[in-house]
């Protein structure tokens, strides 16, 4: 498996990639223009009053910051959301995405915590059982179409066509259900890029010995964490080229100028 990963992307001082000078979109931020944001907030907000609810310090906190003071407050907000456990998830969920990782080296999971060990290897028991071949990982690639620039986990060689694979690590089984159009936006960016390599600039896929990866189909793996069940979904590449196409002209509305002028009195 080619690993390419891991490289220093340069990037501008809001993280963006930067490459030969030219600013590209983070593909997390493209994929998730489009989104109906109204769970994300729910759950934002359902996560914060837990937090508060059980950390009298974060109360007397509130109480006593100045309403006007955003910083300290989100300091605050913040706080609550780790106390409710927020944080440890996706420091968890990390985990088991690199050792999904190290098992597709080769590499065993010594040292790895029991709950991280039955989600990799579930994830691994999955790819043998659907005949799915990881070809390279951690990609960063480039799409000029789209003004997008990232890294994907998987090129996946497959029974019938070579996919772009993503690992997500939610604990909610039901996650595509609200993820569904960034992960198709996500994926089919990836696919209509090509790799950056350092040294070498925007490359075709054959230069690094790989095939080109399919245009109508992406996979994504869903690990339920911390429950040792994956879920595998067949992502329509072609709505999703759609969708990113016009996640490219939102965000590119958004930073219209002088689209208002003042009528004097």
């Amino acid at each position: 498996m080619i690993d390419l990963g891991h490289i220093d992307i340069p990037r501008d001082r809001w993280g963006r990639p930067t490459i030969d000078g030219r600013t590209y979109t983070r593909v997390s931020t493209l994929a998730k223009t489009l989104d109906d944001t109204r769970a994300l907030l729910n759950w934002n907000a359902r996560i914060t009053a837990i937090g508060l609810a059980k950390n009298e310090d974060l109360i007397a906190a509130v109480a006593t910051t100045d309403v006007d003071d955003r910083r300290a407050l989100d300091k605050i907000v913040e706080q609550a959301k780790e106390r409710a456990g927020s944080t440890a998830k996706a420091t968890i969920g990390t985990a088991v995405h690199a050792a999904t990782e190290l098992l597709d080296r080769g590499d065993d999971l010594d040292g790895l915590p029991d709950k991280v060990k039955v989600d990799a290897h579930a994830y691994r028991a999955s790819m043998d059982t659907h005949g799915l071949t990881p070809l390279a990982a951690e990609m960063f690639v480039v799409c000029d179409e789209v003004n997008a620039a990232g890294s994907f986990d998987r090129l996946l060689q497959g029974p019938s066509r070579v996919m772009i694979g993503d690992i997500k690590t939610s604990g909610n089984p039901d996650t595509h259900k609200y993820a569904a159009l960034a992960w198709a936006i996500q994926l089919a960016t990836y696919a209509h890029a090509k790799p950056w390599v350092p040294g070498r600039g925007i490359v075709d896929w054959a230069d690094i010995g790989l095939p080109d990866p399919d245009l109508e189909r992406g996979l994504v793996v869903h690990i339920v964490q911390g429950t040792g069940q994956v879920r595998l979904w067949s992502i329509d590449l072609a709505a999703g080229w759609v969708a990113a196409r016009l996640a490219d002209e939102v965000l590119a509305m958004r930073k219209l100028k002088n689209v208002t002028t003042e009528i004097p009195a």
